[in-house]
Parts: C-alpha cells; structure tokens; sequence
C-alpha cells in the first residue's frame, strides 16, 4: 500500500510539474505568443517561453496595436507574436500595451 501511495504522489508531482505555469514578471515589455484569446473576459494569455506564461485582463486604457497602426482586441489571435509593455500591480499584471508583430 505504501508503494502505491509513494508512486502516486510521484507521478502528480511529475504531472504538476509539466506544461505552462503562469507567472508574475516585473513591470517592463516582454515578447511571446498569444496561447489563448478569452473575449468574454477580454483577457489574453502569452507564452513567453515553454514554462512561463502571462495571464493578463485587459483595462479600458490597454492599447493595441500593429506595427504603427492602432488595432483592437478583436484583432488579436491565438498563435500571433506579441510585444506586451505590463505593469506588476501587487500580484497581477496589468497590460498597458499589446503591440501584434506578425
């Protein structure tokens, strides 16, 4: 019975432990790619690397852009690259600009 209990929790800590975890980063611009598009939350998630990923809600004073262009949310979609300037508030982070760059 041990054993099964031992190889279990070994097996989540394993699984815990795969695929994208979402993180706070210091105020700054960070580049990735958009992994998710949520239009009912107006919140977009961006991969920065393969472990590390952003999980921001949009403000009535986030921009979009492309390029020089302005866009809008509407114009984002999984999979495009990304340019995001954030703003670390406590234990959120708060996009103030999403620039598309593809």
């Amino acid at each position: 019975m041990i054993k099964w209990t031992v190889m279990i929790v070994g097996i989540l800590l394993i699984c815990a432990g795969c695929g994208h975890q979402e993180v706070i980063v210091d105020s700054g611009t960070h580049e990735g790619s958009i992994l998710k598009v949520n239009p009912d939350e107006t919140e977009i998630y961006v991969a920065l690397d393969k472990e590390r990923v952003l999980e921001l809600y949009f403000t009535e004073t986030t921009t979009v852009s492309r390029g020089e262009a302005k866009a809008t949310f509407e114009d984002l979609e999984k999979g495009q690259s990304v340019r995001v300037q954030v703003e670390r508030r406590e234990q959120e982070m708060v996009p103030l600009r999403v620039t598309i760059l593809n």
